[in-house]
């Protein structure tokens, strides 16, 4: 019963950028403070990525 429960980890790299994610949450109406509290995310760095995202666009 060898290997029974294992689950072989994805080695893959996370499909996307979690600045992306981040512009993509407040684009859809979350506000910083949210993001900052829900994910943990130093507020400096939401609100540079999301400049980033509105200087771009």
């Amino acid at each position: 019963m060898s290997g029974v429960g294992l689950v072989e980890k994805d080695r893959k790299p996370f499909p996307y950028k979690v600045s992306d994610w981040v512009r993509e949450m407040h684009a859809a109406g979350s506000p910083v403070e949210m993001i900052v509290w829900k994910h943990g995310i130093s507020e400096e760095t939401v609100r540079r990525w999301v400049a980033e995202d509105s200087s771009n666009g």
